[in-house]
């Protein structure tokens, strides 16, 4: 009768410890999950950098792959105009930036930036399936 109790406490002790795990291991991964995750505003910024740095660097290619479909086609058919028009500026000096503000509303996203001559630029995006796109065409959305 004694190991019958004891085999008893026995098992509701590992049910219990099991059951500690599992909770434990559910909110570990939540928080991993939660903790790793950017804001919108995070990678609207990321993404607005890198297309405006390769952009900056005449590297084409590279910013097409931070635009949406309509921009991909727009850049790449502008492709020859963009590096002739890129290469005199390189003669008068480097093109850099600087993002002044960021506005995010659900799935679109307005980003002002500086540059070297010190006018405000907006650069538009848009988020398609969970990712952040540069979208050209927005450009002309008035306020």
């Amino acid at each position: 009768m004694i190991i019958f109790y004891k085999f008893i406490l026995i098992n509701k002790l590992k049910f219990k410890i099991m059951k500690i795990q599992k909770l434990l291991l559910i909110t570990g991964i939540a928080f991993s999950v939660w903790s790793c995750s950017k804001t919108d505003e995070e990678q609207v910024r990321e993404v607005a950098t890198s297309f405006l740095t390769a952009a900056a660097e005449q590297d084409f290619e590279e910013a097409a792959s931070y635009c949406d479909e309509s921009t991909k086609e727009l850049l790449n058919s502008l492709q020859g105009l963009l590096k002739a028009a890129a290469a005199k500026q390189e003669k008068d000096k480097p093109n850099e930036f600087e993002i002044i503000n960021i506005e995010v509303t659900e799935n679109e996203a307005r980003v002002i930036y500086t540059e070297d001559q010190g006018e405000n630029n907006d650069l538009y995006l848009v988020k398609i399936d969970g990712e952040w796109k540069v979208s050209i065409d927005k450009e002309d959305k008035e306020d």
